[in-house]
């Protein structure tokens, strides 16, 4: 049975809390482009958000425009009575209603870290795409592990390059590929490209994409 529920832009305050209170992460995403705030029972739970993505030629693969395409950044909800699939496939709609011109989105469920097969994805019937093999590394700083991209970031090159030689470090994980796409022609498309849905367990049995 469905609790009532309410979605809402989200503030930064309610982004930053979700982000590192409900999220394994502890990060907030970067290029952030919409953000929703989830109400159970007047209660708030967490955040969805959509963002830019962290990879600039992130539309290039699909022969679109920055801006064609987004990211699902952050799924960062606390204990709730409702499904996970209810509320992307809600916020799918928000998103498409403020900001038209997306015409695909991209999550990807990590494998190595988190063991995710992606079943939120599956329940609200994204195209899976496959594995998206990673060759770039994370770095145990201030408490969690953080992209390589955020130590590179830093300002001072003694510092960054101490950083790199002294802090914990692991392999970025694998990760699956999944998509959305808001118009029909798309999607047809794109199943001609799909795999099964993965299950636990089944991690790499299709074939991979390279990503940065």
């Amino acid at each position: 049975m469905t609790v009532e529920y309410s979605i809402k832009p989200a503030t930064y305050q309610m982004i930053s809390y979700a982000c590192k209170n409900f999220h394994y992460s502890q990060s907030i995403p970067c290029g952030r482009k919409v953000s929703f705030a989830i109400f159970e029972e007047q209660r708030f739970i967490g955040v969805i958000i959509y963002s830019l993505g962290a990879n600039n030629n992130i539309a290039k693969s699909f022969d679109m425009e920055q801006g064609d395409v987004v990211e699902l950044t952050r799924i960062a909800l606390k204990s709730h009575r409702n499904f996970v699939s209810l509320y992307i496939a809600k916020t799918l709609k928000e998103l498409k209603q403020v900001s038209p011109r997306v015409q695909i989105v991209v999550s990807y469920a990590d494998i190595d870290h988190q063991a995710h097969a992606g079943g939120v994805y599956q329940a609200t019937n994204w195209i899976y795409l496959g594995v998206s093999r990673t060759t770039d590394t994370q770095y145990f700083y201030n408490g969690k592990w953080t992209h390589e991209r955020s130590i590179n970031a830093i300002d001072n090159k003694v510092k960054r390059d101490a950083l790199k030689k002294t802090l914990p470090k692991r392999d970025n994980s694998d990760k699956h590929k999944y998509i959305f796409c808001f118009d029909r022609r798309l999607r047809k498309r794109y199943q001609l490209q799909s795999k099964p849905y993965p299950k636990a367990g089944e991690e790499r049995c299709h074939e991979v994409t390279q990503v940065s």
